[in-house]
């Protein structure tokens, strides 16, 4: 199985996408650890009450460099 889709847009979407939800404090290493397990999407939903936008973006260029 493909592990993207392609949307009707044409842009290829990751088919497993790790949610942020609640993750709070922890959001930073728990996306760097889910990228290194092999995520490549990451949902934030901009909710500031249940997700950390912030704590995503400083976690992202270390994790992908590592692979």
């Amino acid at each position: 199985m493909d592990p993207v889709i392609i949307s009707n847009c044409n842009i290829r979407v990751p088919r497993i996408i790790y949610g942020t939800a609640w993750k709070k404090a922890a959001t930073e290493q728990l996306v760097s650890l889910a990228i290194q397990k092999g995520f490549r999407g990451v949902d934030t939903a901009c909710q500031p009450k249940h997700y950390d936008e912030a704590g995503v973006a400083p976690a992202s260029p270390p994790a992908l460099s590592r692979g």
